[in-house]
């Protein structure tokens, strides 16, 4: 048992368990201040106010010509329009296979 005691030093543990609780509260602290941080920078508000300084930026930049540009004039293709372009891929790699050998 003696011998137990003097290889345990519980002293020594102590300081060191002391110390050890001291760094996780310091950690749990920090961590808690980076968490409220970020969940303030997470508001819609600062999105928007971003949104509206790059367009006021870009709007500069293009001499306001950005504001008179069309907007596109063509659309996304369907699901349906998709499909029946499958087969024509399809017909268009087999050929392409053919003209390879």
């Amino acid at each position: 048992m003696g011998y137990v005691n003097n290889l345990v030093r519980l002293p020594e543990i102590s300081a060191q368990m002391q110390e050890m609780s001291r760094e996780m509260m310091k950690a749990g602290i920090i961590d808690d201040m980076l968490q409220d941080t970020m969940e303030s920078l997470d508001d819609d508000e600062i999105e928007e106010e971003a949104e509206e300084e790059v367009n006021k930026v870009l709007f500069q930049i293009t001499d306001g010509l950005l504001g008179e540009a069309p907007l596109a004039a063509g659309k996304l293709p369907t699901e349906a329009e998709e499909e029946e372009a499958e087969p024509e891929l399809d017909d268009m790699q087999r050929r392409l296979e053919l003209l390879k050998s």
